[in-house]
């Protein structure tokens, strides 16, 4: 996931979760394994909630100004698995 921005306006109403949730989806729908995505200091509890893990805290200088985020991954393969687990099937079961 490139950028995540939700309009102060309209923060705190679960539209960047439900944004992460979408993308997860087509993550899936893709049969892709892992997910990454450089997450803001306000965007990092959204990524938290749904599974995200923090990779490592990242410096960066932007037109003199220094900044910091989080590059984060989610393992689609693995939380697929365990959803999988958890509803009583194993891998092969359809």
């Amino acid at each position: 996931m490139r950028f995540l921005f939700v309009d102060p306006d309209f923060a705190g109403q679960g539209i960047g979760r439900a944004l992460v949730a979408e993308f997860l989806r087509e993550a899936r729908r893709q049969s892709l394994e892992t997910v990454f995505s450089d997450a803001s200091e306000l965007a990092r509890p959204v990524f938290w909630r749904v599974g995200f893990k923090c990779i490592a805290r990242q410096e960066r200088e932007i037109n003199g100004i220094c900044i910091h985020n989080y590059h984060v991954c989610f393992a689609v393969s693995e939380r697929e698995r365990a959803l999988s687990q958890a509803r009583g099937r194993s891998d092969g079961d359809t």
